[in-house]
């Protein structure tokens, strides 16, 4: 079987997904069902193959295999989330669309058509951040913008590249790729002071729209930019320099906004920008025990990400959508989405038994560069935390609950969002499922390590 499967069974159950988009079961279980097949096809399928179309080779290696097995299975969660709580009537059939094209950028080897690719699920993304239930066009706007900026400084760094390579000596080539690369990357994964239009994006877009824009697209991107650093070794020592020093002003800039903030959804955002910056910190190591704290640390990230946005997903929906802040005693109302939501929260902050465990080795990695990285690096942690904490202030007050458990919809209708005033049953083990496997990747992390370490030992920019 060939891998170009990955790509185009999405696209193909796309439009059929989009005739049964007003009956959300049925759309429901066959994205999800998609996205499961998809999954076991890249299980299965023998790595390191290479697919050529018109000149432009399609690889599917190991590192790719456990990347889009990662993405399709995660995105099955997101979809039965969706069956019991809607994200929008475009939201299945148009994130079908998003993952054939994130599965292209990923496999593509080609530069410039990943970039496209990537890009171009970007601005279908567009589409499902406009139907959250307070949609407004500025945000998307806000969104869209930026995203168009880093995706032409990217192409424009692929022209600069065949400069480089004609004329390695001339340094002015050599800067300007290295300015268009900063500039894009930087903007595309919100890195500080590029940040500015992810929170106001994170809260008002539903929140497996803001899950997979943060947890997933994400990690595509910066798969992107790995692949980048193994093949251009003339970026050289400048670029893991410029990464150490980004991902740490990333990580303090993120967690000093955490600090002051207590909405849930700006939170959420300014945490996973804290926490991009570690992962930045840890490629900038380039050591093997860096590399693969950063990939280890992306998935512990993800899970948090997800269990945060599943949580107040729920929260939200079932207090007519407020999102400015914690609703008064939602804890004794809703006990899994609050477990869920504290969970996620300390995972971003990296509280022990949680996301320490996948920090520690980039902490290790920092020690020969200089300590003083690891305390800028916890003092971002600690400002996630402080504000998950003021969050978290009005969780065990005594409040009001909702007349009938009703919440308003995000197409407009009115809906009983929970079944007798609890969560629903399916998301509810879907939170306790992802609280079991985050706690189990911070007490056994080694068995995620050490295969990673294997792994990233493959790339051409690990010092020895």
């Amino acid at each position: 079987m060939t891998p170009l499967w990955i790509i185009i069974v999405p696209w193909i159950m796309a439009p059929w997904v989009y005739l049964f988009r007003r009956r959300s079961t049925i759309a429901a279980f066959l994205s999800a069902g998609t996205s499961l097949a998809v999954a076991v096809i890249c299980f299965l399928l023998s790595p390191d193959q290479t697919v050529w179309i018109l000149g432009r080779g399609f690889l599917f290696d190991p590192w790719r295999r456990w990347l889009l097995l990662f993405l399709f299975a995660g995105a099955v969660l997101l979809f039965l989330y969706s069956w019991r709580l809607s994200q929008g009537w475009s939201f299945f059939p148009f994130l079908l669309v998003t993952l054939g094209l994130l599965a292209g950028s990923a496999m593509v080897d080609n530069f410039l058509l990943a970039v496209l690719l990537l890009e171009l699920a970007g601005i279908v993304l567009a589409f499902l951040i406009q139907g959250g239930p307070r949609a407004d066009p500025r945000v998307t706007m806000g969104y869209l913008v930026p995203l168009i900026i880093a995706g032409s400084c990217l192409i424009l760094s692929t022209h600069l590249f065949d400069l480089v390579a004609l004329y390695p000596e001339d340094l002015v080539s050599v800067r300007l790729a290295m300015t268009a690369l900063t500039l894009g990357f930087g903007i595309l994964l919100a890195v500080v002071p590029f940040h500015l239009f992810l929170p106001a994006v994170i809260q008002e877009a539903p929140p497996m729209v803001a899950a997979f824009l943060l947890g997933f697209y994400q990690v595509v991107a910066l798969s992107l930019m790995v692949g980048l650093l193994d093949r251009q070794p003339w970026l050289g020592s400048e670029a893991f320099d410029l990464l150490l020093v980004a991902g740490l002003i990333t990580a303090l800039g993120g967690g000093a906004f955490a600090f002051l903030e207590r909405a849930p959804g700006r939170l959420l955002a300014y945490g996973t920008i804290s926490d991009l910056g570690l992962i930045l910190v840890g490629l900038g190591t380039a050591s093997g025990v860096g590399v693969a704290g950063a990939i280890a640390h992306l998935i512990s990230r993800s899970l948090a990400i997800a269990l945060v946005a599943m949580s107040w997903g729920v929260i939200s929906e079932r207090y007519g959508g407020e999102r400015s802040a914690m609703p008064l005693g939602v804890a004794r109302a809703l006990p899994w989405a609050t477990l869920g939501y504290i969970l996620g929260g300390l995972t971003l902050a990296g509280f022990p038994l949680t996301g320490f465990a996948t920090r520690w080795p980039i902490y290790l990695a920092l020690l020969p560069h200089n300590p003083l990285y690891t305390f800028v690096l916890i003092l971002g942690g600690l400002g996630i935390a402080w504000g998950y904490l003021r969050s978290l202030t009005p969780l065990l007050g005594r409040g009001k609950r909702p007349p009938g458990g009703y919440a308003r919809h995000p197409e407009g209708s009115d809906r009983r969002a929970t079944s007798e005033g609890k969560e629903p049953f399916l998301v509810a083990i879907m939170i306790v499922a992802l609280v079991g496997t985050s706690l189990l990747l911070g007490i056994y992390s080694d068995y995620l390590l050490e295969p990673l370490r294997n792994m990233v030992e493959g790339f051409s920019f690990i010092a020895e």
